[in-house]
């Protein structure tokens, strides 16, 4: 059975890759990004609430960078593990890294999307997903902190 799944599975996780993972956003670097109107501090807060309601748990936190990760579950986490991976694999990891960058009284936010996943040996395979699908939930994530936090009182 898993033969036919790694048979089946590579090809159509290699086509759904290919098909979402090369289109850059429309942002200036390509990647998911966003400059909001507040203060780096409570744009990390807000940003920390949301993704720990999504179940997310913050690795990281400095005063530049925030780190989080969540394991994959249901049908992605299947094929990442088939197409990356062996029955002996860890279960894949959604990694999702921000950076923040005060400027003029905002806080430009840049943000990172990556898999990782555990194989047999210990070797720790990642698949960087900015440009993905991935990317593009989290650039529409920004969107609405910015427009959550721009639409309350500012701060």
């Amino acid at each position: 059975m898993l033969a036919y799944i790694k048979i089946i599975g590579l090809p159509l996780f290699s086509l759904m890759l290919s098909g979402c993972a090369m289109k850059a956003l429309p942002t200036p670097s390509g990647n998911p990004e966003v400059t909001i109107n507040a203060s780096t501090q409570r744009v990390k807060s807000t940003l920390v609430s949301r993704l720990a309601s999504q179940g997310y748990i913050l690795d990281q936190d400095t005063p530049y960078s925030l780190s989080f990760h969540r394991q994959m579950d249901g049908g992605s986490a299947l094929l990442y593990q088939v197409a990356l991976g062996n029955a002996y694999s860890s279960t894949p990891q959604m990694i999702i890294s921000f950076t923040f960058a005060p400027q003029n009284g905002g806080t430009r936010v840049f943000a990172h999307v990556n898999t990782s996943m555990a194989n047999a040996f210990g070797r720790v395979e990642q698949v960087n997903m900015d440009r993905g699908r991935a990317g593009n939930d989290v650039q529409a994530m920004l969107q609405r902190v910015k427009s959550e936090i721009e639409g309350n009182t500012r701060g």
